[in-house]
């Protein structure tokens, strides 16, 4: 039975977008760092890690949809495995002194908050695997500090010289969603492609990106005027299509103005 509804995610189309082109590119890139060839006691390893971690813990504080916790389908398997992966890293003697979160001080004072975080992943996981007849109501997460917590760090790139990061995998999430609204908003897709086809690509793309930078303070790597190019582009799609009143039209809206705000707050680097 299809979902429809006026807010963005009340929408299988939207949903369908965001599990194929967010949650399934983590869950490649979970796995993929979990592997014994991958997974080992380094400062990148750990930040990639915790980085997808609270990112999918990010989407479970937003509420965007009930609906939104099941589309994650992270496995009860993985689960498990990342939260016994990352605590015995987490709590091996290793080098990370130049980080703000993960030397070892920090990393013992802080392990309470990384067993929640793991636990939360355990809890989504637990309640939709399909091998357990465990049935229980998710509880809300209500984080005891703010996210992004471990994946926002500061690097000493040289004494006393600090530099803000985060895991490469939102890097690529951005660029990526980005060249999806390029491509959905190109003159030749806006004649041949019908509303019904292109709205989900490109607003779940817009919102994801607004949400992600939003909450890491980063730049989506696009200017102002390229966020109003887009939502111009749209509306000629939306126009054709007499999808222009609605709430659901309103609420699409809403996320260019999203993406515009953090846009002008934390505009491209301009490299001469």
């Amino acid at each position: 039975m299809g979902r429809w509804g006026t807010g963005l995610y009340e929408d299988d189309s939207n949903l369908n977008f965001l599990y194929l082109h967010v949650i399934t590119p983590l869950k490649h890139k979970l796995a993929f760092l979990l592997s014994p060839e991958e997974a080992r006691t380094s400062y990148n390893w750990i930040i990639e890690i915790m980085t997808i971690v609270e990112t999918m813990l990010l989407f479970d504080t937003r509420a965007l949809d009930y609906e939104l916790l099941l589309h994650l389908e992270i496995s009860l398997g993985m689960a498990k495995r990342c939260r016994e992966i990352v605590l015995k890293i987490w709590d091996t003697d290793w080098a990370g002194d130049r980080s703000k979160n993960f030397n070892k001080t920090q990393r013992e004072q802080d392990r309470h908050i990384l067993v929640s975080w793991l636990d939360r992943i355990v809890e989504i996981a637990t309640l939709y695997d399909i091998e357990t007849d465990l049935e229980f109501d998710l509880s809300d997460f209500e984080p005891d500090v703010t996210l992004p917590y471990f994946s926002l760090d500061r690097l000493e790139v040289r004494p006393d010289v600090f530099s803000d990061r985060c895991g490469d995998v939102i890097g690529e999430l951005l660029e990526n969603l980005a060249q999806t609204v390029v491509f959905y908003t190109s003159p030749e897709r806006r004649k041949e492609s019908p509303y019904w086809l292109v709205y989900a690509p490109i607003i779940v793309s817009v919102d994801v990106m607004a949400f992600l930078c939003a909450n890491y303070k980063i730049s989506p790597s696009v200017t102002v005027e390229t966020v109003d190019s887009w939502q111009n582009h749209f509306l000629d799609i939306c126009k054709l299509a007499d999808a222009l009143d609605s709430e659901s039209h309103r609420n699409q809206m809403d996320a260019f103005v999203r993406l515009r705000k953090v846009a002008e707050t934390y505009p491209p680097n301009r490299w001469s």
